[in-house]
């Protein structure tokens, strides 16, 4: 269990119903509104925190305790400190991780991967200043977060809930990951890179065919791929293809890995300019398995 710092600037109060509205400061009852949640009427502690409460969290020296709302296992609290959100949510975390908390599980992706868009990247691995923070310990969960408040201060919100058991499913407590669908080819997860440029560029890159169709060929040749190109070229120009004009660039390269059992997987990446304009690009991922026995 970690101890909770000295908070030197709460003083304990006796629960107060919700219900008694005059005896309950305005900035706490706007905080504890905006943070919501509660499913009947809490009991509400001016200027502290529920005992049990601050044996499972860290609030700083300088913080100073607001007060607290909590209904059965579920509490929330809330505490006033002089840094910017992003920075109090960063030592917050800090804290906690350094007394038995963890981050919870990285999300579910479905089995099967492939390309993902950019934004999904940054949802599940944020690089930048966040003012929000989801930990887990036993049988519990606490979400954080901060937002600025009067007088340049900032108000961090904890949220502690019990998981509610091994049916109950939460960021901490994830259902289990579904079988891959028989059939269903192993593709990595890619992300996309961000959007450069015009940001309606990539609805300008999709296709707008009636149909599409593709068909793909394996054969055995000493020729080089450009080589190979160039004589399928020359059938379709006999039969009335033009190629497209300036001639498009592409790129392509393969990797392997093994499966559990031992057998090779290859896929074949390819990224190629799009005649849709000069800043799409058509990308394909090919992966080859070997036949089950």
């Amino acid at each position: 269990m970690c101890c909770a710092a000295p908070l030197t600037n709460a003083v304990a109060q006796e629960p107060r119903r919700l219900a008694t509205l005059d005896s309950i400061p305005v900035e706490l009852a706007t905080a504890l509104v905006a943070s919501g949640g509660f499913g009947g009427e809490p009991i509400i502690l001016v200027g502290a925190l529920p005992e049990w409460f601050t044996s499972r969290v860290v609030v700083p020296a300088e913080g100073r305790v607001l007060g607290a709302a909590s209904l059965g296992s579920t509490v929330v609290g809330i505490y006033n400190v002089r840094s910017a959100p992003d920075v109090a949510i960063a030592e917050l975390k800090t804290s906690l991780l350094a007394h038995g908390w963890k981050n919870p599980p990285p999300p579910f992706q479905y089995p099967g991967g492939g390309f993902r868009p950019a934004t999904m990247l940054s949802q599940f691995n944020p690089t930048g200043p966040s003012t929000r923070a989801t930990l887990c310990r036993d049988d519990a969960y606490l979400i954080a977060s901060a937002a600025a408040a009067r007088g340049g201060a900032t108000n961090v919100t904890l949220r502690l809930a019990a998981s509610g058991g091994p049916m109950s499913y939460t960021t901490c407590n994830p259902p289990a990951r579904p079988e891959m669908p028989a059939g269903r080819p192993l593709y990595p997860t890619l992300y996309d890179p961000p959007i450069s440029g015009d940001q309606a560029g990539p609805n300008a890159c999709l296709p707008n065919y009636n149909g599409m169709a593709s068909t793909s060929n394996y054969l055995r040749s000493t020729l080089s791929p450009e080589q190979v190109l160039e004589h399928y070229a020359r059938q379709l120009q006999d039969s009335g293809w033009a190629p497209s004009a300036p001639a498009l660039s592409s790129v392509g390269r393969t990797f392997t890995r093994r499966d559990s059992t031992g057998a090779p997987i290859d896929l074949t990446l390819t990224v190629a300019a799009s005649p849709k304009g000069p800043a799409c690009r058509d990308v394909s991922m090919q992966v080859r398995t070997p036949p089950k026995p």
